[in-house]
């Protein structure tokens, strides 16, 4: 989950505010450098703020200075004066930086330039994210386009894998899952990729931010309409997608759960639960502070896939997925029924290839075959480790079934794995 504070562009920086005068010679102008929160210089003229469309169009002008890596933006066209105006240049900043995709490599400080006599902005210096600058100061662009690259690549991977009888839902879904099953949520403030769909995509690692431009990468990608929507009082962002005329809420980051026993990422375990979503139903699970947005269909509200805890795979002609009944299968997430091929209440199901997938059950873990519908015990932790510990996560890695352990009572985990064979089997 993110957190925003009001003086700051984005969540969680950790940074102080720096405060720096600038005299320029033969010249009243005076320059006040701060991240994202701005104080009046002397006494300016009273003046109207702007308009929306104003702001709107300095959006769009932002945008268009960041993609051809300017370091700053001439506004001296644009009636803004800094006690009328730089809250609003503020909430500018906030969703170039915060809510466009692309724009991985910017900052999240800006400085503004305003005349000492009559208060208008005449300037925007933009910043850069560290990593994408050089020790001069000058934006490296090399390092940009080398960075867009590895996540077009990345988006490539993933929406290849579609299929074009797939519809919207069904794409909205294995998006959503993608994201869930190969990212670990990040929140350390010395990762500034963790805001960022590079950190996602990339280095599978990061915050709601950072997910829910992931999920907008993808999903342009792919001709669906998305947009974001965010809550200061829960410091959260997330992402609505529309599916025919209707918008629905999607939040990658609160469905990729982390353990409550060691606080993170939970291989094996992708939720539904905040997949096209109402907003009234997203406010009565625990969501507030954000602004109605039109997401009033319920049509997925009640769906079977909320229930479900393991990620869909998509096997070019069906879904397969576990829920707290069994095994099944189904051409598409939002139409037709159901195969039950097994009866099993299992959890954690992860596959290890095409036609197999290891899951837990009864303390236990069991490998299914497609082909057979049929289940095989592989380990149980009571000859090793005794009754008293619980199997919670498994991971298959490297040949290796990787397993996770917890003692409540004693308040004990473990960690261990073992090899399987080409079958599969132990």
């Amino acid at each position: 989950m993110a957190i925003y504070d009001n003086k700051m562009i984005n969540e969680n920086l950790e940074r102080n505010i720096l405060h720096m005068f600038m005299n320029r010679l033969n010249s009243l102008l005076l320059c006040l450098i701060m991240t994202g929160c701005f104080m009046a210089v002397g006494s300016p003229v009273k003046a109207l703020a702007a308009g929306q469309s104003d702001y709107e169009l300095l959006k769009t002008k932002i945008i268009k200075a960041y993609k051809e890596y300017k370091t700053e933006l001439d506004i001296s066209s644009f009636d803004f004066y800094i006690n009328e105006d730089k809250s609003s240049i503020k909430k500018v900043m906030t969703e170039v930086v915060n809510k466009t995709t692309s724009l991985f490599y910017t900052s999240h400080s800006y400085s503004l330039e305003y005349t000492g006599t009559s208060g208008k902005i005449t300037k925007i210096q933009l910043g850069y994210a560290a990593e994408y600058k050089y020790q001069s100061g000058s934006v490296n662009k090399s390092a940009i386009k080398k960075a867009s690259n590895k996540i077009n690549r990345q988006i490539t991977k993933i929406t290849s894998q579609l299929k074009h009888d797939m519809n919207s839902v069904d794409k909205a879904l294995f998006v959503h899952d993608w994201i869930a099953k190969n990212t670990s949520y990040e929140d350390k403030s010395s990762d500034n990729g963790r805001l960022t769909e590079y950190g996602v995509l990339v280095k599978h690692k990061g915050n709601c931010q950072g997910y829910s431009l992931a999920y907008a990468a993808v999903m342009e990608k792919l001709g669906i309409s998305v947009r974001f929507v965010d809550s200061d009082s829960m410091g959260h962002v997330w992402n609505q997608v529309k599916i025919g005329s209707k918008w629905y809420n999607v939040d990658v980051t609160w469905d990729d759960p982390v353990g409550s026993e060691t606080g993170k990422n939970q291989d094996g375990v992708v939720h539904h639960s905040f997949l096209l979503a109402s907003d009234s139903y997203m406010k009565s699970h625990g969501y507030y502070g954000f602004q109605a947005t039109g997401a009033d269909s319920k049509k997925y509200d009640k769906s079977y896939f909320k229930n479900v805890t393991s990620a869909f795979d998509y096997r070019g002609d069906c879904f397969v997925y576990m829920d707290s009944s069994g095994i099944y299968k189904r051409t598409h997430v939002n139409s037709g029924s159901a195969k039950c091929l097994c009866k099993v209440k299992g959890i954690c199901f992860i596959k290890y290839n095409s036609v197999k997938y290891y899951y837990i059950a009864y303390n236990r873990i069991y490998i299914f075959s497609l082909k057979s519908n049929r289940s095989a015990l592989v380990w149980s932790p009571v000859k090793q480790y005794g009754y008293s510990y619980y199997i919670t996560q498994i991971k298959y890695s490297s040949g290796k079934i990787k397993y996770y352990l917890i003692n409540k009572k004693k308040n004990k985990q473990k960690r261990g794995s073992f090899e399987v064979k080409k079958s599969g089997l132990v």
